[in-house]
């Protein structure tokens, strides 16, 4: 089970990170409690900041948790939507991470 995903934004309050829909890859939204947990040794915890998912079909859902355990995925609203979209623009060339365990042979 293979994920990939672009880490754009990691501060005090949220996260925002994007489907980086690979080939070899599942969607993220299959494999979120493995990302989860993922995100948390990356980021040496969640803590209580928000998990925000831009999905395989572009759009922008809540990865709902509690210190990095998975509870469910909420739809984010239409101004979260064009807010997370923006936010994603802005970081996408410097501040840009590609997180995967893909094996490099593929």
């Amino acid at each position: 089970m293979y994920y990939s995903f672009t880490l754009f934004v990691a501060n005090d309050t949220h996260v925002v990170l994007a489907d980086s829909n690979y080939l070899y890859s599942q969607p993220v939204l299959e494999l979120v409690s493995t990302v989860l947990s993922r995100l948390n040794k990356h980021l040496n915890g969640l803590g209580a900041r928000r998990v925000f998912l831009r999905d395989n079909q572009g759009s922008f859902k809540e990865l709902k948790h509690d210190h990095g355990s998975y509870l469910g995925v909420r739809e984010v609203s239409r101004a979260q939507q064009y807010h997370f979209a923006h936010m994603i623009e802005e970081h996408a060339i410097l501040d840009a991470q590609l997180i995967t365990n893909l094996p490099n042979d593929v």
